[in-house]
């Protein structure tokens, strides 16, 4: 079994046994250094090393949406699974409508949940009384199939774009959540994400993290101390800056294989006919 990776545990303990009468954290206990370590893990695991985490999530066929994991930080892709079991990348649409109505009372008064915020609706449909079907949005006309009707034969030039047939999806955050197109196709998504390992009983710490993690454990312990001068915090900081490029530099370091395959990626040649 391979032992690259450290309990964060074992090292809050190798902590406090490494402190001696002459550091300025002597006097901190267990539970402190555990916190300290604990911002310090995850300052590591945004900026160093990222912990890639593939689910296969349910969509929820009645408005179309996926609820987030609790340990999500960040996504890194979101797709479906074709017939050969490969992810297939839907599209972001940042103009995709996530909005639900206010809800009112009698008086019409917003109705506010229990910290004050309004209530919403779900979204059933795109009606709305501000659409303008007699209007056409486009400054080109008709427009279909990339060709403009009744013109010039062609694309038009920084207009439209591809079609994702698998589908569309945008970040509701108001509601922690995945909001896919309408009539999504597909019951399930895939999605690969960071995942936040700090909520871990006993996160794993890769070696190569280590020595950043003494050094900014110790940082986040003096930066909260009265007694210490800041002098000695702003150093603490910069050791902990100049550790945290090294393991990042440690984690990402590719190999010569690596290398080889993405140089040759780029400049493979086109086959030669013999004759």
């Amino acid at each position: 079994m391979a032992r690259n990776l450290v309990n964060f545990n074992d090292f809050v303990t190798d902590f406090e046994a490494s402190q001696t009468e002459m550091s300025l954290d002597k006097y901190a206990d267990f539970q402190q250094i555990a916190i300290a370590a604990k911002r310090a893990f995850r300052d590591l695991q945004l900026d160093a090393f990222n912990t890639i985490v593939s689910a296969r999530l349910n969509v929820n066929t009645a408005n179309y949406t996926v609820e987030l994991p609790n340990d999500y930080v960040r996504y890194t892709k979101i797709g479906v699974l074709d017939r050969n079991c490969n992810v297939v990348s839907i599209t972001l649409n940042p103009d995709q409508n996530i909005g639900g109505d206010i809800l009112l009372d009698d008086d019409n008064e917003q109705l506010l949940d229990a910290d004050g915020f309004p209530l919403k609706s779900a979204i059933t449909d795109c009606a709305s009384s501000n659409i303008q079907p007699n209007r056409n949005p486009s400054p080109y006309g008709y427009l279909f199939s990339n060709y403009n009707y009744n013109g010039f034969y062609g694309r038009l030039y920084g207009y439209g774009g591809g079609n994702n047939a698998f589908g569309y999806y945008r970040f509701n955050d108001e509601e922690n959540r995945i909001d896919l197109s309408p009539n999504f196709d597909y019951e399930q998504i895939i999605l690969e994400y960071i995942s936040d390992q700090s909520m871990a009983a006993n996160p794993k710490i890769p070696i190569e993290c280590e020595n950043a993690m003494y050094s900014g454990t110790y940082y986040y312990l003096v930066n909260r101390m009265a007694n210490v001068n800041l002098g000695d915090k702003q150093s603490a900081y910069r050791t902990w800056l100049h550790d945290k490029r090294f393991a990042k530099a440690r984690r990402v370091q590719p190999t010569k294989n690596e290398i080889v395959s993405s140089i040759y990626r780029t400049v493979q040649l086109a086959p030669k006919m013999t004759s």
